[in-house]
């Protein structure tokens, strides 16, 4: 029961957590298209939208922040407590990045909220932004990755001596084969989650206009879609330098039934996806296929990541 609640903790937090992280970048990609439009009703509708993910992606990161710590607390036992011991300095590093980004993330909000227009307010914001979301994107994944990924000999060892893991051992394991493949496909699983939830507010935001400024939404659901669809296809090799660099993929590969089986729905799943997001593609735009679509993509996400928590 307790292992229940922590993987749908963890699904959690890393849903909240991915439109505060990656979210952002996609604000860069808004702007740019507010900036590059002469109607001033599209040009409000693209303002409205990137404003609107930039508050959301502010208050996602407070949440996502404070489901994690739950989760911390509702996992620590004396080995978790060891091998954070051992991490602690990063840790330390870990939150005055975190404030770091608060502060630009706000920053760049509130001034963009005030409806700036020009190219260099938009370059200067985008400087922020990009500080931001890769501080959280490269950081926080790693360092959460490594806590389970040294070895007990190690933590043991350095636990005993009342040492830290060294800056070499910290990048051998950080950048280790494994753990990029496994960044880097949990930072495209992020990228996906932000652009479907771009295309939410589109379509929310379709709903409550009309004319130009609607059309102007509805072209951003079809941008999102197709660049879900894109990351999925990329998904697939991300997933499979993932799968080929594990030291132990036999749970995935028959193992054990439950991970398994998992996998294998994942991959049902995926093809699904792919399916529901073409589909989105038309100048035509139907609002449940836009909620199945989302639908399913959540339920891929979380088989992968109890798929991971349970490998």
């Amino acid at each position: 029961m307790l292992q229940i609640v922590q993987i749908l903790g963890q699904i959690s937090h890393l849903l909240v957590i991915a439109i505060a992280a990656a979210g952002p970048l996609l604000c860069i990609a808004l702007n740019a298209k507010q900036i590059n439009r002469k109607d001033s009703s599209e040009r409000g509708a693209y303002w409205a939208l990137g404003t609107t993910l930039s508050r959301h992606a502010n208050i996602a990161l407070i949440v996502g922040s404070v489901l994690g710590l739950l989760i911390a607390a509702l996992v620590w036992n004396d080995d978790f407590h060891q091998r954070c011991h051992i991490l602690k300095t990063r840790f330390l590093y870990a939150g005055i990045e975190w404030l770091f980004s608060c502060v630009l993330l706000l920053i760049s909000h509130c001034w963009w909220s005030r409806r700036p227009d020009g190219f260099k307010p938009f370059l200067v914001r985008s400087l922020l932004i990009v500080l931001a979301s890769t501080n959280l994107l490269y950081h926080f994944p790693i360092i959460f990755m490594l806590v389970n990924e040294i070895p007990m000999n190690v933590v043991v060892e350095l636990e005993s001596s009342g040492s830290e893991l060294s800056r070499h051992q910290f990048y051998e394991y950080a950048f280790s084969s494994s753990m990029l493949a496994r960044w880097l496909h949990i930072v495209v699983s992020m990228l996906m989650l932000s652009f479907a939830y771009v295309s939410v507010i589109a379509l929310r935001f379709a709903r409550e206009t009309s004319d130009v400024a609607r059309e102007a939404a509805v072209r951003t659901v079809r941008w999102s879609a197709r660049s879900v669809l894109i990351l999925l296809f990329s998904q697939i090799g991300f997933g499979l330098m993932a799968l080929m660099t594990m030291n132990d993929s036999q749970s995935i590969m028959g193992g054990d039934v439950m991970v398994t089986g998992l996998f294998g729905g994942s991959m049902c799943l995926l093809l699904v996806q792919m399916q529901q997001w073409s589909s989105l593609l038309s100048d035509k735009i139907d609002p449940l296929a836009v909620a199945r679509a989302i639908t399913t993509l959540i339920a891929l996400f979380s088989c992968m990541t109890a798929v991971s928590m349970l490998s």
